[in-house]
């Protein structure tokens, strides 16, 4: 494989795009489909109950690894990964209290069990 770089001051016709691919069970592309996993959610359980999307926003989500005991063939979790959401839902819609945080936690353990099929 030929990889050309060239200085900013170079000729612009030579550039090249780096691309960084991270696997699914990467804490980066985990948190990012977690949180569009829970929007998802949120967005079908209010559509479906109230007839519109209720306004929400997911701003971040982190993860914290938990811990696990790895052998070969195999392994436990022996600490539970920690989700930190951190975003607005709306929680109430006449005076009826929306299960947001309901609906996002479904949603993250049906991810998490798509994904991480032994977890």
């Amino acid at each position: 494989m030929d990889i050309t770089i060239n200085h900013s001051q170079s000729d612009s016709s030579k550039r090249f795009e780096v691309i960084e691919k991270k696997g699914i069970g990467h804490p980066d592309t985990l948190a990012d489909a977690l949180a569009e996993s829970i929007s998802q959610a949120y967005s079908q359980y209010s559509l479906k109950t109230y007839g519109c999307v209720l306004r929400h926003m997911i701003d971040k989500l982190a993860l914290k690894g938990g811990r696990s005991e790895v052998y070969f063939g195999g392994g436990s979790i022996t600490e539970p990964i920690t989700v930190y959401l951190n975003g607005r839902f709306t929680t109430y819609v006449a005076n009826q209290k929306v299960p947001y945080l309901e609906t996002a936690t479904q949603a993250l353990e049906e991810h998490f069990t798509r994904v991480l099929p032994t977890y």
